[in-house]
């Protein structure tokens, strides 16, 4: 059974770096960036609503106010801490604070949100200048999207869905480490959907993407577009009864 995708290496390679670049920005505006939203079901006049940077909102979620609340600001109790929300930051600051110092030659300073913005600058410049390449852009994207998930899922856990195939690079299953540091055998597409219905498809060897939204009538946007095309893959080389196991090379 042939599940090898049709378009060759060459065409990949000529498109994933702009792709890869596009990914990386996306993510670093939302976690440096405030963005705008409306609130369903209200009057127009006040519909509009700020949402704070993901890694201000994170940094916020360390000491939140009801703890601030709670202990009041005489009585000496120590506001509680998240320790979720610190452990998470704490990891990609220090990352970020490498990164930057890396990129910039720079002792790091200011916010996490400013060093992440003052790198993608100075990594951008460096791809424009053809200083960079596809593993340093696919480590990247992989790094900075991989924030945005936990991030989310932290205040957001998200329902996971499993599927046949990638309709891109035609595996199904790769290895990975568990948390005991064992290999084990997972699928490699899988979808994360959260309940407000907004899903991110992703697969864990050739880093495709599809986003979309998923509702009880049905799915809107690229999450359609993976369903059909799984969907063709299996009408073309018949069921998936053989797992192709994807080399461990490219990790997510």
């Amino acid at each position: 059974m042939n599940l090898e995708p049709d378009h060759s290496d060459a065409i990949r390679t000529l498109v994933l770096p702009d792709i890869l670049l596009n990914r990386i920005r996306s993510a670093v505006r939302t976690l440096t960036v405030s963005t705008y939203a409306d609130l369903p079901g209200i009057d127009t006049r006040a519909r509009r609503i700020t949402r704070e940077p993901l890694l201000t909102q994170l940094r916020d979620a360390i000491r939140p106010d009801i703890g601030r609340t709670m202990s009041g600001a005489g009585s000496g109790r120590p506001i509680p801490l998240n320790e979720g929300a610190y452990e998470l930051h704490t990891s990609i600051e220090e990352d970020i604070s490498s990164a930057y110092e890396a990129a910039t030659d720079l002792p790091p300073t200011g916010t996490t949100e400013q060093m992440l913005a003052d790198w993608y600058e100075a990594f951008a410049t460096a791809h424009a200048t053809g200083e960079t390449n596809i593993a340093q852009l696919e480590n990247y994207a992989t790094r900075i999207t991989g924030w945005v998930t936990a991030i989310e899922d932290m205040f957001d856990p998200p329902r996971i869905r499993e599927y046949p195939i990638c309709p891109v690079c035609g595996y199904t299953h790769t290895i990975r480490d568990d948390a005991a540091g064992d290999p084990i055998q997972v699928r490699c597409l899988t979808l994360r959907y959260h309940p407000t219905g907004r899903a991110i498809a992703t697969c864990r060897h050739c880093h495709s993407r599809w986003e979309g939204t998923i509702t009880p009538d049905g799915t809107t946007g690229e999450i359609t577009e993976l369903h059909t095309a799984i969907q063709d893959n299996i009408d073309q080389h018949g069921p998936i009864t053989l797992a192709r196991i994807a080399p461990t090379h490219l990790e997510l």
